[in-house]
């Protein structure tokens, strides 16, 4: 388990230290949501609060955690990578 709490623990720091938001709910007046992990905290955010806090309602998922209908239902302009079209 130490092999793991390690390299998040340097995450923390280094995001700390830039000033770079590690919750999807920390993203204040961010342009845009981008998704590359499917970490808990992103698999199932609140959206309403999610809208409210970025500047553009606008998602790029590399997981491709969403479905786009369900995502444009929400209010979002949603950009799965890799998805076909």
């Amino acid at each position: 388990m130490g092999e793991f709490i390690r390299p998040l623990r340097a995450l923390e720091r280094t995001a700390e230290e830039y000033g770079l938001p590690l919750r999807v709910l920390q993203a204040v007046d961010a342009d845009a949501l981008v998704i590359v992990t499917e970490w808990k905290a992103f698999k199932s955010p609140d959206f309403a609060v999610v809208k409210t806090r970025l500047k553009n309602p606008v998602i790029f998922d590399g997981r491709n955690l969403f479905e786009p209908a369900d995502m444009k239902t929400l209010g979002f302009e949603y950009h799965g990578i890799g998805r076909e079209i």
